[in-house]
């Protein structure tokens, strides 16, 4: 589906004003913590939360550490990860992407949530892991390869296997980012260039793609995203146009968002209903409405490369990756 340029226009012209709109919003955002992490400054990649155990798992600029959500304490650094990118979990092990490109390291590191030891380092089959998805029920790693345009399907556990690749479209390019595996559909929504695309989760059969025909950047095109069951769309962020949102049968343009900056993770919180865009350039993150499809406000942490972020669903407290401060800023949602 070719999107109207017309229409492509206008969301890079909102996207740009987006720095000088000022929303009125019900919704305040008070820093209540300053996580310090070891060696962090820098380009830090990806922060998520896992629900098994409420920690907080964070990716450095090498290495990666533990962040305990009941305490915002870091419980663990791990030295040895070079280049992480994304990262999984499941009750036992948590499985991190160590990417340094072809003829590098590219790597699962396995390690034991027993006593945090690393027991284990899969060379993957493509090169560049990056984005990384786990279904317990399945037992199935899903893992992005940027240089190869697909995504490898490894067994969980402490040995995992390589089973098969999805092939993605287009087959050259930039490559995969980080999507979204949503358990409940058997689908894996992947990011690609200026594509976005659904596969099945078990045969890697592509069910719909669309481009989205907006700038592909040194930073790719689409990135990260959710999906929300309410209103059964996927939220869609990009390096130059803003927010897309996406009817998740069909991948159908249901809203376009304004951004003040390119946006790189994106994450939520289902009982709130608000949706969490975090940008590097920007210096913070967008909040939305994931209900009514609308602009909530722009949460600055006056620190660059703010531009990954998890949000804990239990306190509702979101966690930005400050990078040029080393540290997680942790922000409580207010009325």
């Amino acid at each position: 589906m070719r999107y109207p340029r017309k229409i492509l226009a206008g969301v890079a012209l909102l996207s740009g004003l987006m720095a000088g709109t000022a929303f009125a919003s019900a919704w305040h955002f008070k820093l209540v913590d300053k996580i310090p992490l070891p060696n962090a400054k820098g380009h830090g990649d990806f922060v998520r939360y896992d629900p098994t155990d409420g920690m907080i798992y964070v990716s450095l600029p090498n290495g990666g550490v533990a962040v305990d959500s009941h305490t915002n304490k870091v419980v663990h650094h791990w030295k040895s990860i070079p280049a992480p990118n994304s990262h999984a979990s499941d009750a036992h092990y948590v499985y991190w992407t160590a990417a340094q490109g072809p003829g590098k390291t590219n790597q699962i590191v396995v390690i034991s949530k027993k006593d945090w030891k690393i027991v284990n380092r899969v060379t993957t089959v493509g090169t560049s892991p990056d984005g990384m998805w786990l279904d317990p029920a399945t037992h199935k790693l899903y893992v992005a390869m940027d240089d190869n345009n697909w995504v490898d399907v490894y067994s969980t556990g402490k040995d995992p296997k390589f089973e098969t690749k999805f092939p993605l479209v287009p087959t050259k390019g930039g490559g995969p980012d980080v999507g979204r595996l949503v358990a409940s559909k058997n689908i894996l929504y992947m990011p690609d260039d200026s594509w976005e695309e659904s596969l099945n989760a078990t045969t890697g059969k592509i069910m719909h793609k669309i481009n989205l025909h907006i700038k592909v950047t040194k930073l790719d095109g689409t990135k990260g995203q959710i999906y929300d069951p309410k209103t059964n769309a996927v939220w869609v962020g990009t390096t130059s146009a803003g927010m897309f949102v996406l009817n998740a049968d069909t991948l159908k343009v249901l809203k376009h968002l304004p951004a003040k900056s390119g946006i790189d993770q994106v994450e939520w919180d289902p009982k709130l209903g608000l949706v969490y865009a975090f940008e590097g350039a920007g210096k913070g993150f967008n909040v939305y409405d994931a209900n009514t499809m609308t602009p909530v406000t722009f949460v600055s942490t006056g620190v660059g490369l703010t531009h990954t972020g998890t949000v804990d669903p239990v306190t509702h407290n979101v966690y930005a990756y400050a990078g040029k401060a080393g540290a997680l800023y942790v922000y409580k949602p207010e009325k």
